[in-house]
């Protein structure tokens, strides 16, 4: 589903040029439950943001779905984090006047699908919020909030999640939980790209991908 080549990301500082990310090669199938795990710093959020269509390298090849999208316009990239991935973030950015229903929904408005309640019930009972769909955030615990979060990167049915530190800001009970719906997710045949410093949930993951100073080990 996904293949980079000699993938890679400078940044200038001064004089100095950065690699954030160095001539990263690698190959994820669909269906895969993949752990980009590393130091801070190591570049795993600015790998995931490009593979993800939220940067652009500096070189290299990114294709996905055997499409090379490199050089593909602003209009193409949008449609394709809209369409073909569904995002997760250690913060989960909720917005506090609006139910966990319209949290969940709130994507709609962007990608103009039109709602349909039967599927969004069904992510409710996925996430596990039956019951709490018109509560607001400050009514719910972080993990609730981080489902609510999960539940929203469904919404449009992408093709693969990447998450960067799902569990970042959570307790180890929570941690486990949004990890088994993680793998619950992955068994229906979706794609879960995760960034984590937890190596416990990493080793659980079927491939580990390490990453120091922007490049794999």
């Amino acid at each position: 589903m996904i293949e980079t080549k000699n993938l890679t990301k400078v940044y200038k500082r001064g004089i100095e040029s950065v690699y954030a990310v160095k001539d990263v090669t690698l190959s994820i199938k669909k269906g895969e439950f993949v752990s980009i795990v590393g130091q801070s710093g190591s570049g795993k959020t600015t790998l995931l943001q490009i593979i993800g269509c939220m940067d652009m390298a500096t070189s290299g090849i990114l294709k996905i779905n055997d499409n090379e999208i490199q050089n593909s316009s602003n209009k193409t990239m949008t449609k394709l984090r809209r369409e073909t991935f569904g995002f997760v973030f250690q913060q989960f950015y909720l917005m506090p006047g609006l139910t966990v229903y319209e949290n969940m929904v709130m994507p709609l408005l962007f990608s103009r699908n039109k709602s349909d309640k039967a599927y969004v019930d069904s992510l409710i009972e996925i996430v596990g919020l039956k019951g709490k769909e018109y509560n607001l955030p400050s009514q719910i615990s972080g993990g609730e909030m981080q489902r609510v979060a999960i539940a929203r990167s469904l919404i449009n049915k992408p093709q693969c999640i990447l998450a960067d530190e799902p569990t970042g800001n959570l307790d180890s009970s929570n941690s486990e939980k949004i990890f088994e719906l993680f793998s619950r997710l992955n068994e229906t045949g979706l794609t879960i790209i995760m960034v984590t410093h937890n190596q416990d949930l990493a080793k659980r993951t079927k491939r580990i991908i390490e990453i120091k100073d922007g490049a794999i080990r």
